[in-house]
């Protein structure tokens, strides 16, 4: 899961590319996607367990000698694909970063030293963790331990909390006049507060910080002995 959001940098692009954007052409178009991408990584992960069986390593490239010129290739355009990959995802991170650290704002841009604070501590991290993880695979699961599990648990629970549990924000959302949305053919779903709703973020909350430090620590206990 925390691997689809590489997706959002495009998502308003490909919506705005449709012949028709429209909510149920784009839930088409990114459902055909979905399915389309489900296909790739069941085809490459049954061809790599029938190849190789239970000795299939976490990298398939791994799996292959190094003197397969074609596995060579192949491991030749992943790199390239990660190259050209960075870059996008690299920005809206510092983005995000300039924001969390108040350095971008409505009214203010970065200053030069900002930028370069952002740029270079964002890319150093980065670096010490591709230098520190060698394995592709606890790589992933690092990934997923920690990414998803906000993804998936803490980040909903968060917005609910935002909306619903500040009164500032309860009164701007109920007012219509002043929510504008970016893509004005989709209308946002009208939701109230329940008590349902509020049980339902403190088991997200509870359940996605267990999963968050339980898997993210495994994961780096693992590393550490492995290294």
């Amino acid at each position: 899961m925390g691997f689809s959001y590489v997706a959002t940098p495009v998502a308003f692009m490909n919506y705005v590319s449709l012949a028709k954007p429209t909510s149920k052409r784009w839930g088409q178009s990114t459902g055909f996607a979905v399915i389309g991408s489900l296909i790739c990584y069941l085809s490459l992960a049954i061809i790599g367990y029938v190849s190789f069986g239970d000795q299939v390593r976490d990298n398939i490239f791994m799996s292959f000698p190094y003197s397969d010129p074609y596995v060579n290739f192949a491991r030749l355009c992943m790199i390239i694909t990660m190259i050209l990959t960075f870059p996008m995802m690299f920005y809206p991170a510092r983005s995000t970063l300039n924001v969390v650290f108040r350095f971008e704002t409505e009214s203010k841009q970065p200053t030069r030293n900002e930028h370069l604070f952002t740029t270079i501590s964002l890319f150093m991290l980065c670096v010490i963790s591709s230098v520190l993880i060698t394995n592709l695979g606890k790589t992933y699961e690092l990934i997923g331990a920690f990414c998803s599990s906000g993804l998936a648990y803490l980040m909903p629970a968060a917005i609910y909390i935002s909306l619903f549990w500040t009164q500032e924000n309860v009164k701007l959302v109920n007012n219509s006049n002043e929510v504008t949305p970016l893509l004005t053919s989709i209308q946002p779903p009208t939701l109230q507060r329940t008590w349902s709703y509020d049980i339902s973020v403190v088991i997200l909350i509870v359940f996605g910080t267990l999963a968050l430090v339980i898997g993210t620590g495994t994961t780096l206990m693992d590393i550490l002995f492995e290294t």
